[in-house]
This record gives structure tokens, sequence and C-alpha cells, in this order.
């Protein structure tokens, strides 16, 4: 009853900068999941360079199989890559933001609260998020 969301943010432009061995950091944590705690891939969504759309999508999908599973599954999000602090609020960047302005970063980045947020609405028997977040000056 376990179900995972994996997003591995490596390759962002210029101005954002690359992540390393983020790719490959969500890729060993993909085969843990597999090979350890014995979760069937069917059940694991890896994302590798994830757009804002495609994050959103892989929340989207914890609420869907939180709402046919009636509280009874179990999530674990894992996220690779940069992160930003915008006047006081945690965000996660996908790779097509185009810039890091602090005009920008509310539009485009995906802020922390919203994440969790969408989990603790998921009703899940368990919620599990793990952060690998190079932050982003």
């Amino acid at each position: 009853d376990t179900y995972v969301l994996i997003i591995a943010n490596e390759h962002y432009n210029d101005i954002v900068g690359v992540v390393p061995f983020a790719e490959n950091d969500g890729t060993i944590f993909r085969q843990y999941c597999i090979q350890t705690l014995g979760i069937p891939e069917r059940q694991i969504r890896f994302t590798i360079d994830a757009t804002r759309n495609q994050v959103v999508d892989g929340l989207d999908w914890i609420d869907n199989i939180a709402q046919a599973r009636k509280g009874a599954a179990k999530f674990i999000v894992y996220y690779a890559g940069h992160g930003i602090e915008n006047e006081g609020i945690n965000y996660l960047l996908p790779i097509d933001i185009g810039s890091i302005t602090q005009e920008d970063v509310p539009f485009y980045a995906i802020s922390l609260d919203y994440v969790l947020q969408q989990m603790s609405y998921a009703k899940a028997k368990t919620n599990i998020m793990i952060l690998d977040s190079n932050k982003k000056e």
C-alpha cells in the first residue's frame, strides 16, 4: 500500500544552474524503494527534470490514489533539486522556471507549504517527505 513520488531536478537553465547528482540520487532512491522496501515499480512515479505542471500532476496522482484507497495508502515524496526561500516562504524549483527574481518565484516555483498541504489533504495512513534540496541564493 505504499506509493512513491520521486522528483529529481538536475538540469536547470544557466540562470538557475545545475544540481550535481540529483538525477543519480533519485535513481538510487527508486532502486532502494524497489529492492529494499519491496515497493512494486508500478507504485513508483519517477520524474527527472520535472516541470511545474509535472510536479503538480504528481501531487494529483497522490490525491487520486488516496481517494481510491480510502485512507489505507502510504506515501513517500522524494525531491532532489533546487529550493529557495523568498520572503519567509520555502519553495521547490521546477526546471522550467525562467528566473529566480523575487517577483517570479511565487508564480513559477512551488511552495513547500503547498506540497505539504496537498499531502495532508490526501488523508493517507502515512506521509513521508524527503528533501534533498540545494538552496539557491
